[in-house]
């Protein structure tokens, strides 16, 4: 994804006509295919949208002064190879939610980790890595703070459990069921982490 996100990048900052930006994605398409990067399934437009989402962690990640909203909207569309005016607003928001989500999970996964190691690690919340990069305002009140904090929580799990998941359905065969039964384990040692990361350790509340 960064691969393709820095060509994109590097290429449409200089792409001053229709013709090349053409040329980028073409060239993106062509990376693609010396990568051979098997999550992409061979979907250029599958590829910009996830280029577009490492663009935008990238560009709030080091902007540190100015419009970084206005910033942010140029890296979308460079990673999608498009013109500024030409990306969508709900378009723009959705890359906003991805990045956000994406920056959520990579929080939490090595805050896991690391307390793993040491039990009294000290953790970037993985709420409030959302928040960075979601481009939001933080909630008002309590309770849609609450809310948010819900929302935020059960979706790193979610993710982490398919992604667990889906890891031992593409797996080898012969190891499924262990796979499967190790991945059972690590949905509620993951629902336990998250619940208590985002402050909601009552867990039977889960499917509410």
């Amino acid at each position: 994804r960064r691969d393709v996100a820095e060509l994109m990048d590097s290429c449409m900052r200089g792409a001053n006509t229709l013709d090349m930006k053409k040329d980028c994605k073409g060239a993106a398409d062509e990376a693609l295919k010396d990568l051979n990067i098997e999550e992409f399934k061979g979907s250029l437009e599958h590829a910009f949208e996830e280029a577009a989402r490492a663009a935008v962690q990238k560009t709030i990640k080091h902007c540190n002064s100015g419009d970084c909203a206005q910033k942010v909207r140029q890296a979308i569309a460079r990673a999608k190879g498009k013109a500024e005016h030409n990306i969508a607003k709900l378009d723009e928001k959705a890359t906003w939610e991805k990045a956000a989500k994406a920056a959520s999970l990579e929080a939490a996964r090595s805050c896991k980790q690391a307390r793993a190691i040491n039990a009294t690690a000290t953790c970037e919340g993985f709420y409030e890595k959302f928040l960075e990069r979601s481009g939001k305002a933080p909630p008002t009140g309590p309770r849609e703070e609450a809310t948010l904090r819900r929302r935020v929580a059960f979706e790193v799990a979610e993710t982490e459990i398919k992604e667990t998941a889906m890891a031992c359905l593409t797996g080898p065969k012969d190891e499924l069921k262990d796979c499967l039964a190790a991945a059972a384990a690590h949905r509620q040692e993951t629902l336990e982490f998250v619940m208590k990361e985002g402050g909601m350790e009552n867990l039977t509340r889960h499917g509410a």
